[in-house]
């Protein structure tokens, strides 16, 4: 979290955080006076009991089933994100090469 706040670029609309470890509040407790203002607003921890709290933030349509959602399974959805991965396996290679030159 320390390093997407100030130096990546991407914009942080929120971490959401489901079935965290108990010992996971006190250290974010010490993390948390390190965060701007923004991103400690933007941090939810949904617990053990996250059905209810998750279809506060997302639509119910584009949850996975195991999160109470409507969408595909998790299972479903990497299959998915791996074949389109793995499809695109050339241009990856293409854009490396790119990089490091």
């Amino acid at each position: 979290m320390l390093c997407s706040q100030d130096s990546f670029p991407l914009k942080v609309r929120g971490i959401h955080l489901i079935n965290e470890p108990l010992f996971f509040h006190p250290v974010f407790a010490l993390i948390k006076p390190f965060l701007t203002e923004k991103i400690k607003e933007r941090v939810y921890m949904h617990g053990n009991n996250y059905m209810q709290s998750l279809t506060e933030h997302f639509p119910v349509s584009i949850l996975p089933q195991e999160y109470g959602g409507e969408e595909a399974s998790i299972e479903e959805l990497a299959k998915e994100w791996t074949d389109f991965i793995m499809a695109s396996a050339d241009y990856l290679q293409s854009i490396s090469l790119v990089a490091q030159e």
